[in-house]
């Protein structure tokens, strides 16, 4: 399957347009009422509602190739704009489908499965945050009402901290350059269960190039070089990735953070270093903040400095679960106290724009 994606994903930045009725194709992305189709070269959104496919299907797709039309009212998501960000321009009304090889590892059914065991509302969160799915939730709005929903779901704060965890358990045991393989070993399970999630395949493959960096190149890259490593190697699987908004802040933060500490090392206080780079973080979301909510939250730092230790913890029990130990009414209980949180901030306390 790995294979056959990456084929199909490294070739798609040569555009090939046909105007066949009948096409074949794997299916490189899956969401609950549509998919995306590799294509001769060429990226089609096909609608399905109650869509069954998986990642790795091979298909036969007769229909129509048109133009991508999507209504979008004022101040609502763009998902035409959001797909051609993607270098996809084109939908496949499809008339029939069928399959030419079927993927045996059907990933969507396991992400069900794991949802199934947590309560309405906590599914919402889940589908969001950690499967990118659009989904309507308390949680989920109020985040949005926040400004919240995009630093949440982009920061992938809560997958350092879970490395770090991972580090600490073991580190008693075994070797550093172990501890890293089999931190790579759990992020490589977690990316291929949430494909096409980039902000996991960013952090993965920045591990991957760290540890190739250390242990074998001995060091010889700087922290820089390996940011620009996987940018680079990014842009060569699609060159699309760069208008992704957790392109621009996954490898633009961490630089930006890495010329702040070198500003900040003449600070004799630890408190105010580490106060100019949470400024720094925070004004660098600002330009997305307006960009989706066409206002600025007086408050987005406080609330930012308020529930990112909360969600970072919500999240990495998400996650701990998510590899198979049953804490799913627990975290349950933690969606319900975020819901009461968020539900506290918004009744004017640190709303203001």
């Amino acid at each position: 399957m790995l294979i056959c994606l990456s084929i199909g994903v490294g070739i798609s930045f040569i555009s090939i347009e046909s105007p066949a009725k009948e096409r074949t194709g794997f299916v490189i992305e899956s969401k609950e009422n549509y998919f995306i189709v590799m294509s001769n070269c060429e990226k089609l959104y096909v609608r399905n509602y109650n869509n069954e496919f998986e990642i790795g299907d091979y298909l036969k797709i007769q229909g129509e190739k048109q133009t991508l039309e999507f209504t979008t009212l004022e101040s609502s998501f763009d998902f035409g704009k959001y797909l051609n960000k993607k270098g996809i321009n084109y939908e496949f009304e499809c008339q029939s489908v069928s399959y030419k090889w079927k993927n045996f590892v059907r990933l969507r059914a396991f992400r069900k499965w794991f949802i199934s065991h947590f309560n309405e509302e906590t599914q919402s969160t889940v589908k969001s945050m950690f499967f990118g799915e659009n989904s309507s939730g308390n949680l989920v709005n109020n985040l949005n009402d926040l400004h919240l929903n995009r630093f949440a779901s982009l920061s992938g704060l809560y997958i350092y901290f879970f490395i770090e965890i991972i580090e600490k358990v073991f580190h008693r045991f075994l070797k550093e350059k172990h501890i890293k393989v089999i931190t790579i070993l759990f992020l490589a399970s977690y990316f291929i269960i949430t494909f096409p999630k980039f902000s996991i395949f960013r952090i993965l493959l920045m591990q991957c190039i760290s540890w190739t960096n250390k242990y074998i190149f001995k060091n010889k890259l700087t922290f820089l070089s390996i940011i620009g490593v996987a940018a680079i190697s990014c842009l060569l699987l699609d060159f699309h990735n760069a208008y992704q908004d957790s392109f621009i802040l996954g490898f633009g933060i961490p630089t930006l953070v890495y010329f702040l500490n070198g500003y900040t090392s003449r600070f004799k206080r630890k408190l105010w270093r580490k106060a100019v780079v949470v400024i720094g973080i925070y004004l660098a979301f600002i330009p997305f903040e307006i960009k989706y909510h066409n206002s600025l939250s007086v408050f987005l730092l406080l609330n930012q400095l308020l529930l990112s230790p909360i969600f970072m913890l919500f999240d990495l029990f998400s996650l701990i679960s998510f590899f198979g130990i049953p804490i799913y009414d627990f975290i349950n209980w933690g969606n319900n106290v975020l819901v009461h949180l968020t539900n506290f901030l918004l009744k004017g306390f640190l709303t203001s724009t």
